[in-house]
């Protein structure tokens, strides 16, 4: 299973490159900064920041996304303290529409902090890897905070996931580039939520 990542950065000159927090499976190689987002679904990872407390972070995230106008209500995440890193955020996140974004612009738009310092990994899915994506990822923040997640924890049916297999094979017969364009956005549309602990 392999995934697109997106490492990004202020600048150079503001703080050394500081090293990459390696989440869930083994990614793709480091984007440069003209590379494109074009997801709905994305996984961050925000080291170096300053929001020390969980619930000013989901604040921060809430806030950010509705400053932007994304989905503030569809994210999972969880908060993972080191010794020598401080504290790091890690974020699966349905943007709640499909993005196309250079990788400096996500950075911008994505920072929770003010803080010049933060600095944000971004995973995004393979085509055709959405469901796999999101599953490892919910498994990975509850495995780093013993089920004590914030956040709606997205859910993908049995049939949801056979639906979208048989359409990825729809997807591949399609004669033209425009076809093929258009049964990918009708792909990756939103997906069922639910609460953990909810019936």
């Amino acid at each position: 299973m392999t995934f697109h990542r997106f490492h990004v950065e202020l600048s150079a000159e503001v703080s050394q490159p500081s090293s990459v927090v390696t989440v869930g499976p083994s990614p793709k190689t480091l984007a440069p900064w003209n590379k494109k987002i074009h997801r709905r679904w994305i996984f961050l990872t925000y080291t170096e920041c300053p929001l020390e407390h969980e619930v000013d972070f989901v604040e921060g995230l809430r806030a950010m996304l509705k400053q932007n106008s994304l989905a503030s209500d569809r994210f999972y995440g969880c908060c993972q303290e080191y010794t020598q890193k401080g504290i790091v955020y890690h974020v699966l996140l349905h943007l709640g529409k499909q993005v196309n974004w250079k990788a400096s612009h996500a950075r911008r738009v994505l920072l929770v902090s003010n803080s010049p310092h933060e600095s944000i990994n971004i995973l995004t899915p393979r085509p055709g890897q959405v469901g796999n994506f999101i599953e490892s990822h919910v498994k990975y923040c509850e495995k780093v905070a013993n089920d004590n997640c914030f956040g709606k924890r997205p859910s993908i049916s049995a049939a949801q996931e056979a639906r979208r297999r048989r359409k990825w094979v729809e997807c591949g017969q399609q004669p033209t580039n425009a076809a093929k364009r258009a049964k990918i956005v009708d792909l990756e549309s939103a997906l069922d939520y639910e609460h953990p602990g909810e019936e």
